[in-house]
């Protein structure tokens, strides 16, 4: 587009075709699962009945493919239960779930990339246990590095689930 172009001066059919390939190929952070199968475009913009917003939030899972990785010997509880994982969603909150095991208490268990972690370091409480059935209570840090730590509990299994905090 000539730098004198403006998105006034550009037909439907340009900016239909624009809008469609942003939506579909570099979503906005606060529509990460957006699909816009049917874009279009005339005097305003109407996105029709074919649009798709996925109720389930995209987690990135920890020890994922270009994701942070465990730390020490901290690992996913496994057995059914939700692995490890983070997202954030369109009011800045990061939500964490999952089960971890087998790592040392009041060390790193992972780390959360840039823009997902908290403005000042946080404690929550949460369950742990030697097993399943077994509950005791423990809290975990999540530091202002995205650091997160399993700080007081057992090891069987740390519960993930239910944090949120707001990020920077």
């Amino acid at each position: 587009m000539p730098p004198q172009d403006t998105i006034a001066s550009w037909t439907p059919t340009v900016l239909t075709k624009w809008l469609r390939d942003i939506l579909n190929n570099n979503p906005p952070d606060f529509l990460p699962n957006l699909n816009a199968v049917r874009v279009t475009a005339t005097e305003k913009l109407i996105l029709k009945d074919k649009m798709e917003y996925l109720k389930e939030p995209r987690f990135r899972a920890v020890g994922g493919t270009g994701q942070p990785a465990f730390t020490g010997t901290w690992v996913n509880f496994g057995g059914g239960w939700a692995d490890a994982a983070f997202y954030k969603d369109v009011n800045g909150f990061v939500h964490l779930r999952g089960m971890i095991k087998s790592g040392t208490i009041a060390t790193s268990a992972f780390t959360l990339p840039p823009g997902h972690r908290p403005t000042v370091s946080e404690k929550f409480a949460v369950a742990t246990g030697s097993a399943v059935a077994n509950v005791t209570a423990g809290s975990l840090d999540v530091l202002t590095d995205g650091t997160v730590v399993p700080a007081v509990g057992l090891t069987g299994y740390v519960s993930l689930s239910g944090i949120n905090f707001r990020t920077t």
